[in-house]
């Protein structure tokens, strides 16, 4: 199927779904004032959504909590590299976005800081490189000063699979 056709088809299908669900929302809104049919039929419209949604949340959580045990797996049985953080490249990008709030009575424009660090990385292993890429949403010269206080992290590497890694850089947040 055409990459285009599967757009426009995901944007007719999401409107839909969000006009069932506000049509849902509207019935069951019009029969809380005593019309149990309206009521019930509202119900009976959102409880997918209510299901759906419920789901979701608990995929979400499932993946959140094996990915941090994959990562405690890997800090416990993987092999430690220490990484010195004091001579990394960083490749950075900065600019400020102008962001427009529209109401009713006035329009409010600010301006949001944007940074972009890319840090690309070799760390040598058993006679290869890791090539590890990572970008932080950080001040650079923030950044730079985390960095040069920590002087250096650990990289994780799976012993079996080098490219199952984890660069421990949890002192950033």
């Amino acid at each position: 199927m055409d990459i285009n056709v599967r757009e426009k088809l995901n944007g007719i299908f999401g409107c839909l779904f969000a006009g069932i669900f506000f049509l849902g929302f509207i019935i069951l809104y019009v029969g809380i004032d005593g019309n149990l049919l309206f009521v019930a039929i509202g119900t009976v419209i959102l409880l997918p959504f209510l299901v759906w949604f419920f789901l979701l949340n608990l995929k979400e959580k499932k993946f959140d909590t094996e990915k941090k045990a994959e990562i405690q797996k890997l800090k416990k049985y993987g092999e430690k590299i220490i990484v010195n953080l004091e001579n990394i490249k960083i490749n950075s990008n900065s600019w400020r976005q102008e962001v427009r709030k529209t109401s009713k009575y006035e329009d409010e424009v600010s301006h949001v800081d944007i940074n972009y660090n890319l840090i690309e990385m070799k760390v040598p292993y058993r006679s290869e490189f890791i090539n590890y890429n990572f970008h932080i949403d950080m001040d650079t010269t923030k950044l730079k000063m985390h960095f040069a206080i920590k002087r250096e992290t650990i990289l994780y590497v799976d012993l079996k699979d080098k490219n199952k890694n984890y660069l421990d850089l949890e002192f950033l947040n």
